[in-house]
């Protein structure tokens, strides 16, 4: 083995540790912390992301990832990795501390405005905070550098090498085709199925995602589901993939649907081998790459009809008021229900890329500010 390789594990097993507190510490806030936490919550989290670009932009790591890049005895994963960290120390270097540590702490206590604002849909009380993180996120793009577009430089983070032109030509050919197919689908589509607006009981849905998460081989040995405000999946570490799911009594699609689409995301961190655990390249390559497993589970798998008709005789032993007489084309149409939203959430396999799209619209607007 490689002698600079051998120097380098131990700062990747720190950094994967750190990485592991933080993602722990931001899964509890947004399952268990109780709202008066938020800002030493935010605080320590702010003090760990230091710590670890501190880390990240060390010159000895930097010197290590210099004599690796050449080095030809790494074997295929171990040069991935150092291609990989490379890149992130690269950028890690461009970006001012004390940059990063206002970015974090700002991240957990506008955390918890938007929780607080959402309910009652007050966006001046998520305001302030949302105008302070635009204004940071640019001076992060500007320290990052960009030629074309400032968001080029964040899109960068998510999509590596990929371009705002880019994305702009794939979602505008995406729109041409999608907006006239929903508008004949809504044309004549059926009036809303009954059991879509019914009210089911919140802690009956819980259970029976914890049931359905499982079914999808989930393994809860090494993971478990939780309830949020807002669905998602994290990494914790080896061994510790955390997802969530959001009950609704008036919406019993969103839980199932949530809960099929965040295990897509668990499966694939839970289909990481073992021994890629504190290697680079053994995180996810791109949000597209992550992105793809979820929605192939949520509406190749979740929405198909071999699929609702397995379903529907589970959830009928929980609610049978509800859906004892719905046949399986009638749970099969529901599941499928073609109705544009203000929820992204809650959308269908039809219009949800059109919110993807508008989102993009607006964030592109703001970079280039070309909106308040």
């Amino acid at each position: 083995m490689s002698e600079a390789w051998e120097k380098l594990l131990p700062h990747l097993r720190e950094m994967t540790d750190i990485s592991s507190a933080i993602k722990l510490m931001s899964w509890d806030q947004t399952t268990l912390m109780p709202p008066k936490g938020s800002p030493a919550r935010a605080r320590s989290m702010a003090t760990l992301e230091s710590i670890a670009h501190d880390r990240l932009i060390s010159p000895e790591i930097g010197g290590l990832l210099d004599e690796l890049a050449t080095d030809d005895s790494l074997d295929q994963d171990q040069a991935a990795s150092v291609r990989i960290l490379k890149r992130h120390h690269d950028r890690a270097t461009k970006v001012p501390a004390a940059l990063v540590h206002e970015l974090a702490e700002l991240r957990g206590i506008a955390y918890q405005a938007w929780t607080e604002a959402r309910p009652s849909s007050d966006f001046q009380l998520f305001r302030p905070h949302l105008e302070k993180m635009i204004d940071l996120k640019k001076q992060e793009a500007d320290a990052l550098g960009w030629e074309a577009e400032r968001y080029d430089a964040l899109l960068d983070e998510y999509e590596p090498e990929m371009k705002t032109s880019e994305v702009e030509a794939m979602f505008s050919e995406l729109t041409e085709g999608l907006k006239p197919l929903l508008e004949k689908i809504v044309a004549v589509s059926r009036p809303r199925p009954d059991l879509l607006d019914a009210s089911y009981d919140t802690g009956s849905q819980e259970a029976f995602c914890q049931w359905l998460v499982t079914t999808l081989n989930f393994d809860t040995e090494r993971g478990r589901l939780d309830t949020s405000p807002h669905p998602f999946t994290m990494h914790i570490g080896s061994g510790d993939v955390r997802q969530t799911t959001r009950a609704d009594e008036n919406d019993v699609m969103m839980a199932i649907f949530a809960a099929i689409h965040e295990t897509g995301h668990a499966l694939y961190d839970q289909g990481i081998p073992e021994e890629m655990d504190d290697l680079p390249v053994g995180g996810t390559p791109s949000l597209g790459m992550h992105e793809s497993q979820s929605r192939l589970w949520e509406n190749l798998v979740g929405r198909s009809r071999p699929f609702t008709d397995f379903m529907l005789p589970h959830l009928k032993e929980r609610f049978p008021t509800q859906l004892g007489m719905v046949s399986p084309d009638e749970f099969y149409q529901a599941a499928n229900h073609v109705e544009p939203s203000l929820i992204r959430v809650t959308a269908d396999e039809v219009t949800y890329n059109l919110h993807l799209m508008l989102r993009f619209e607006l964030e592109l607007a703001l970079f280039r500010d070309e909106l308040d």
